[in-house]
């Protein structure tokens, strides 16, 4: 599986993409929504791991990016936000 991973905490960034290469994924890091709308244009993914908190765009703003593009990736949202508006939109 060749997965999109857009986190911006390196930490967790490293962590994530350590379990799944064990996995047996392929995975390629964005640290900001912009690289992120770049990557996507170099190649397809199966899976797109998608923050909303990123430095420049908000991970909201990258999904809107890439539903007008009409990319057919999966898109899975990871926050660690509890706000009930985040988790409504």
């Amino acid at each position: 599986m060749n997965i999109l991973l857009v986190e911006d905490n390196p930490l967790l960034a490293r962590k994530t993409k350590h379990f799944l290469h064990n996995a047996s994924c392929s995975v390629d890091l964005c640290l900001t929504g912009t690289d992120a709308l770049i990557q996507l244009t170099k190649q397809p993914y199966d899976v797109l791991l998608l923050d909303i908190g990123l430095p420049d765009i908000s991970g909201l703003q990258v999904l809107e990016h890439i539903r007008k593009a009409a990319y057919d990736t999966k898109i899975l949202i990871v926050s660690s936000s509890v706000h009930s508006d985040d988790v409504i939109k």
